[in-house]
């Protein structure tokens, strides 16, 4: 997939270059994987970034099958769409205009039991997030007390938000 990637941008990437396929926590892998290079001094910079589309015709009939879409008597459905986001991610500080500046102090990943998704048909128990949460909190050597701003995906659909509340 690089090589296609690369040949599409008329670009050559650095040779530990990536492509994550986890999905939603592809993002956080990612942080992980930037981390590592950092800390080696392989590189300067990394560029972590993800791109989400929900509107090719095979997406959109899985999710209408699974009345996951919101529409008419779908009222706790998500609406499709697409995004796209990019950090670039240094070890040290940088200057320039436009730069944003942020202190990533903790990753965590967790995976949810699959009877406990959405997909298993099964009902959310927070427990997969809260792992995740743990995890971060355990990276950045942090007590929950301390936390002051969190963002959560909440896309619409009951699960997630009933998902989000149980781990908080």
């Amino acid at each position: 997939l690089i090589p296609s990637i690369e040949k599409l941008l008329g670009v050559r990437f650095h040779a530990k270059s990536c492509v994550l396929p986890q999905g939603r926590a592809a993002a956080f892998l990612g942080l992980i994987k930037a981390r590592e290079l950092l800390r080696t001094g392989l590189v300067d910079v990394c560029f972590v970034g993800g791109v989400d589309s929900f509107l090719n015709v095979q997406d959109l009939q899985r999710f209408r099958s699974l009345h996951r879409l919101k529409r008419e008597k779908v009222s706790n459905g998500f609406i499709p769409g697409e995004a796209a986001a990019f950090l670039a991610i240094s070890a040290e500080p940088r200057e320039g205009e436009g730069i944003w500046r942020a202190t990533i102090l903790g990753v965590g990943v967790s995976r949810e039991d699959m009877s406990a998704t959405i997909l298993g048909e099964g009902h959310p128990t927070g427990k997969g997030l809260c792992r995740a949460l743990e995890a971060t909190l355990q990276d950045a050597q942090c007590a929950e007390s301390r936390v002051d701003f969190r963002i959560s995906e909440l896309n619409g659909e009951h699960y997630a938000g009933v998902d989000t509340m149980l781990a908080i």
